[in-house]
């Protein structure tokens, strides 16, 4: 490795300051548009208005000073008709009507406890989370109406929200909640619950003195306990030991799931005692399967849906100004594009080759190419700007540098320099294509052999769980914009430190060793300095490598109102309306 590398891997000493508060940072659909920072709305229509708030539904009072105050739960974004103009009246939410949508890439599974574009955004309707975070990574309260955390961190309690049914009419009680904490420990949910079986397991102790309390101990303080919340989700034992649990669903959310036809649709029927009783406005909600983006966005321009998620960045820029329509970009959702390295195998098994494809990456014509100025930052590192593990500085040690590339593959040794890249042709399909053929033209000038293996992403999914692709694998991530980096690194197979479970394999002592200590260090100053150290191994290993933000992209007509993207994020039905 050559002095300048080592230089800029190792003595970079700028840090941000961490801070528990950071609003998502969202930008209009309009081409250009600056960003709208802390204090704006949640969403920006394409022209208009706030969107219609939900119906507050106030929770009972704490009933201790210790307890953590339950604020209105109401959606965390919404979507706003883009007719609407600044002096309009927010608009009245109508009931009935099924809101048609669609999504590129089927379903791998409708499991309740497992998150996955998709997935989320359809039968997820149909489960909740204990608690929520707002559009400010505040967590507010769902299932859990009040809770009280110590001091120390190392312990929670949870007051259960009472007469909450699950959609067979079971009462949700403590029992559910402890249930679904150690079903996702099960080894052989390891497909199914990834990193959330690991922050499971965080919890020696799980208590339930009544059917709506739940105690949780912990022998070390948990900083990211809410990150953990975010994505952890309550399923019906009843349903999951049965032998139906493969083609059912049974939670407490807001719609009720119906059927799943792979390939094709998802149903989801409203849920006529869910606990927000003037919640869903909607009696249900369809979303039709695609293979690729064309095809999904032309059939919402012929008028079959209502609501896509995901359409290509084309698309998305020519339909922005079309009163027909509206648009939605979120630019800190925690999604980034990633280029994934197997080093469990040859050529990248070697680090300095790793090293060499990540000076090879033309990170800046790639964003320039693709996001036709929607954003204009590429990146060496995951996390959006307002996460608190952010670094300018180390975000920029990757320039594009094919000499230095050429020298790093030379030192490595490397006896073959062909590989393949395994990228979906179906989710974020457009993207894909267009950063693989940029780095294939530029590896190919330094004397790799890079083949591209188009596949669907439920394929995508299984080749890298079984890290079964010979050499590189492209594809997005998401959650980079949680609390603590620590939650964001365990639950992501991109990076996470256990080489069983991540996609990349990667076996490093020191870097298991700096997450398990900034996961339980409660002194914010020290994670501080923990994640930069962190981050140096991220550069150094060059195992996962970030090439830019992703951007939460959708496209509805102007009759869609009040569609809600949480803080994962994800598609939620629940607060959304038809005008006529």
């Amino acid at each position: 490795m050559s002095s300048d590398h080592k230089r800029a891997i190792g003595q970079m000493t700028t840090r941000v300051a961490l801070s528990r508060r950071r609003v998502l940072e969202l930008m209009s659909a309009s081409l250009g548009t600056a960003l709208v920072a802390a204090c704006a709305p949640a969403v920006v229509p394409v022209a208009g208005t706030a969107p219609p708030a939900a119906p507050a539904q106030t929770p009972a009072p704490p009933t201790g000073p210790s307890q953590t105050p339950a604020p209105t739960v109401g959606p965390a974004q919404t979507l706003a008709p883009a007719s609407a103009t600044p002096s309009t009246p927010a608009a009245q939410p109508t009931r009935g009507g099924t809101l048609r949508a669609a999504i590129v890439g089927d379903l791998t599974s409708i499991d309740g406890q497992q998150s996955l574009p998709g997935v989320s955004g359809t039968v997820g309707n149909a489960y909740e989370s204990l608690t929520r975070y707002d559009a400010s990574l505040q967590p507010q309260p769902m299932l859990a109406e009040t809770w009280d955390l110590s001091t120390d961190g190392r312990q929670i309690k949870l007051n259960l929200r009472k007469s909450v049914q699950f959609h067979d009419g079971r009462e949700f009680t403590s029992d559910d909640v402890k249930y679904s904490l150690l079903r996702i420990r099960d080894p052989q949910l390891a497909a199914v619950a990834g990193q959330l079986a690991s922050q499971s397991a965080w919890w020696t102790g799980i208590d339930t003195p009544d059917k709506y309390t739940v105690v949780l101990n912990s022998d070390v303080p948990r900083p990211g306990v809410f990150d953990f919340f975010q994505y952890f989700t309550i399923v019906d034992k009843n349903l999951m030991e049965s032998p139906d649990a493969r083609t059912r669903a049974n939670g407490t959310g807001a719609f009720k799931f119906v059927e799943w036809v792979p390939g094709d649709h998802v149903t989801m029927v409203r849920h006529p005692n869910y606990w927000r009783r003037d919640l869903p406005y909607l009696d249900g909600f369809q979303t039709r399967i695609f293979r690729d983006t064309q095809a999904m966005v032309a059939s919402l321009e012929a008028g079959a849906l209502d609501q896509v998620d995901s359409p290509g960045l084309l698309d998305l820029v020519r339909l922005k100004a079309d009163p027909k329509y509206q648009a939605l970009v979120i630019t800190a959702s925690g999604q980034f594009v990633c280029i994934v390295a197997n080093t469990t195998v040859g050529p990248t098994e070697n680090k300095q080759f790793r090293q060499a494809v990540n000076y090879a990456i033309n990170r800046k014509r790639f964003v320039d190419t693709f996001f036709k100025g929607i954003i204009s930052d590429f990146q060496d590192l995951p996390f959006p700007p307002k996460a608190p593990a952010y670094d300018a500085t180390r975000n920029k040690t990757y320039t594009f540098d094919l000499d230095r590339a050429r020298s790093l593959l030379a030192a490595s040794g490397a006896t073959s320099t062909d590989l393949e890249l395994v990228y979906s042709n179906t989710t974020f399909g457009d993207l894909n294509q267009s950063l693989a053929q940029i780095l294939q033209a530029d590896l190919a000038t330094i004397g790799v052999n890079m083949t591209l293996r188009p596949v669907d992403f439920a394929t995508q999914f299984d080749v890298a769980s079984k890290r079964a692709y010979q050499g590189l694998l492209l594809s997005s991530g998401s959650s980079a914009q949680l609390t603590e980096a620590s939650s964001f690194l365990t639950r992501s197979r991109f990076y996470s430190p256990d080489p069983t479970t991540s996609f990349t394999g990667l076996n490093n002592a020191m870097y298991q060793q700096l997450i398990g200590m900034a996961a339980t260090e409660p002194d914010a100053a020290k994670r501080k300095d923990l994640y930069g150290q962190i981050q140096d191994i991220i550069l150094d290993e060059s195992a996962a490598m970030s090439v830019s933000l992703y951007p939460q992209t959708g496209l509805a007509t102007s009759n869609v109102h009040g569609l809600d993207y949480d803080s994962r994020p994800a598609l939620s039905y629940a607060t959304a309306w038809l005008a006529a």
